[in-house]
């Protein structure tokens, strides 16, 4: 199996940075210690329905249980295409779905609530990076009131804010695999245009002061494109809790910016996988 896992990592070539080195991670940490040593002949399908459900067992999402078995999946695919064996012994295992997790709306004033504490975490000495983050503030308002991914916000250069016309140009994504930041294309896969309120705009202007227009707006400590995980860890967890939202995450900023437009009359605009999107009003 370990020979055949190779041989078709090795097609990946076409895949965005990230993809490959998520696939890369679920190789080593999941598949081949499993399944590596295994004539690949010999992995039958109860094999693989323990496989699954030992990891259930110890308690790995439905979510990432189903990315591991497509990763095997597509490896036994292509040993059938190599005339290695005859049939997917993946075909047929199914994955019980964990609990959908409710989405998270907040209020205006919960916005605020958390962007103050995110800016003024309580001081400690075994924590020195706990200091006042003005920038870190503006990009939980930012994330409320754009809309934008974390990802995408990590992403931004300083040329992307066109303070003229009012809009940002989310041109690329900063992800994140296994503690390494690869920017790549946005998720959409083309450039968009994203209204920037007015309300921002005079603290990006002062955010971004007279530094290079290639620059990151949110960089790290070493001026590069920031860790989702860094952020989310040190910075976004601990301010949520102390603003009474914990279990909150980026992401819900994003379905916070849909909620408040569409409290003030936006109107949906349909999107190319025929979902509805919104726009400033």
């Amino acid at each position: 199996m370990a020979e055949f896992a190779e041989a078709w990592f090795a097609t990946l070539g076409g895949h965005r940075q990230a993809t490959r080195t998520r696939y890369r991670a679920i190789l080593d940490r999941h598949v081949l210690p499993a399944f590596g040593h295994i004539a690949i002949s010999k992995v039958d399908h109860h094999a693989v329905a323990v496989w699954v459900a030992q990891q259930a067992e110890q308690g790995l999402a439905a979510a990432s249980i189903s990315k591991h078995r497509n990763v095997l999946s597509q490896i036994c695919g292509s040993a059938i295409r190599s005339g290695a064996i005859r049939i997917n012994p993946v075909d047929g295992i199914r994955i019980a779905k964990s609990p959908t997790r409710q989405r998270r709306f907040l209020t205006p004033e919960q916005v605020e609530a958390l962007a103050d504490e995110i800016t003024n975490p309580p001081a400690q000495a075994s924590r020195p990076y706990d200091q006042p983050r003005e920038e870190l503030g503006l990009l939980i308002r930012f994330l409320a009131f754009t809309g934008l991914r974390i990802g995408e916000a990590f992403g931004l250069q300083i040329a992307d804010l066109d303070f003229n016309r009012s809009r940002v140009e989310v041109q690329r994504t900063a992800s994140e695999t296994s503690g390494t930041v690869t920017i790549e294309h946005p998720k959409t896969g083309s450039v968009r245009r994203v209204p920037l309120p007015g309300s921002l705009a005079d603290d990006l202007r002062n955010l971004c002061g007279d530094r290079p227009r290639d620059a990151w707006v949110w960089p790290d400590n070493t001026n590069g494109p920031r860790r989702q995980s860094h952020f989310r860890n040190r910075h976004f967890a601990p301010a949520a809790k102390r603003a009474d939202l914990t279990g909150v995450t980026p992401h819900d900023l994003r379905h916070t910016c849909v909620a408040l437009l569409v409290q003030l009359g936006a109107p949906p605009k349909p999107s190319k996988n025929g979902s509805a999107t919104h726009q400033s009003p």
